[in-house]
């Protein structure tokens, strides 16, 4: 969440967190006495307890409540809650009743109190922190988690009409027709099959850009017609190679995962028997692998904007989060894009 959409960032959470803390200090160190406001003594005990709020409190907002969300188990918050107070009344026993009666002689409970009320006594006071630190993360969490919702909401809108852009600009369509219009024209047998795939191409442009999901199946036919129209205008042949090994079909991803990728091939890449395009997409296991490589040209092909790498790593963060990566290489004139998507 780097997007500075984000209504809470960093900054924001750390100024919430002072004024957290300056309420509590007002509230636990100042009391009224006489019409007029007194600071309590600040003793070694008193430091001593609050380090221990603080650094609980710390515990659990760190380290504890990132890790409760990742791959839930009911077991997890039963745990965290253990080693919480366990931490806190180990450690303040260790300093105050052990640490502080050695070297400033004096300790925070009588000798006359037993371990057990101990035990009890400092549960309580430990479960302060635990549970205002857990409150305060979680109202920080579903504001960003609604702002996170509302970009993403407004990113697929987005998507649709840049998808719809770049797929039905005049630039494709004119370069598309022209050399369809070239084959009828010499009767070449690839006349018709070129424009039945122009038909697929605009149909599914125009009505798969309404879905959030589609099938791989689906993407896999669009991607099948892109390449064909595509490699019309390319002199040369056997340049292009397209390798499928899907397991399951019906497996559904978002809408326009894949082309973009092959997309930018095309706007920045050179195509040729020299430079061929290899697109891999395989499918096993519940685990899809998508790698596009390419020769990088030194002129863009095209500056007609299409839906872009940066948006489709914010769609897959929502949909697949920690469960997939994007990567890119570029070495020696080569670029390589590649996706992995972990499905279960």
């Amino acid at each position: 969440m780097k997007n500075q959409e984000i209504i809470i960032s960093k900054t924001k959470e750390i100024i919430i967190h002072i004024l957290f803390w300056i309420i509590w200090c007002y509230f636990t160190l100042l009391r009224w006495e006489s019409n007029s406001i007194v600071l309590d003594e600040l003793t070694p005990i008193s430091f001593s307890s609050f380090f221990m709020i603080f650094s609980t409190f710390y515990l659990n907002y760190l380290f504890f409540m990132p890790r409760l969300f990742q791959r839930w188990h009911p077991v997890k918050p039963i745990a965290f809650l253990f080693i919480g107070l366990f931490y806190f009344i180990s450690f303040r026993y260790l300093i105050e009743e052990l640490i502080f009666p050695f070297f400033l002689h004096i300790r925070n409970y009588s000798d006359q109190e037993s371990f057990a009320f101990y035990i009890l006594d400092n549960f309580y006071y430990g479960l302060h922190p635990i549970i205002l630190s857990t409150v305060l993360w979680l109202i920080i969490y579903v504001i960003r988690l609604l702002s996170y919702h509302k970009r993403i909401i407004e990113e697929n809108k987005n998507t649709e009409i840049k998808f719809l852009k770049a797929q039905l600009n005049p630039h494709f369509l004119f370069n598309s027709l022209n050399n369809i219009y070239s084959l009828v024209h010499f009767k070449s047998d690839k006349a018709l099959p070129a424009i039945d795939q122009l038909g697929q191409l605009m149909r599914y442009s125009t009505y798969n850009s309404e879905k959030e999901w589609i099938t791989i199946k689906e993407e896999k036919t669009y991607i099948d017609s892109y390449l064909k129209l595509e490699a019309l205008r390319i002199a040369e042949e056997d340049c292009i190679f397209f390798k499928a090994d899907i397991s399951d079909e019906n497996t559904i991803i978002p809408t326009f995962t894949l082309i973009p990728f092959i997309e930018n091939a095309f706007k920045h890449g050179t195509i040729n028997k020299e430079n061929p395009l290899f697109i891999e997409l395989v499918f096993r296991n519940n685990k899809l692998i998508y790698e596009v490589k390419n020769t990088v040209s030194d002129k863009l092909k095209d500056t007609q904007a299409g839906i872009g790498l940066n948006n489709i790593c914010n769609r897959l963060k929502h949909y697949y989060p920690e469960k997939h990566s994007i990567s890119s290489i570029e070495e020696q004139g080569s670029y390589c894009a590649r996706l992995q998507i972990d499905f279960e």
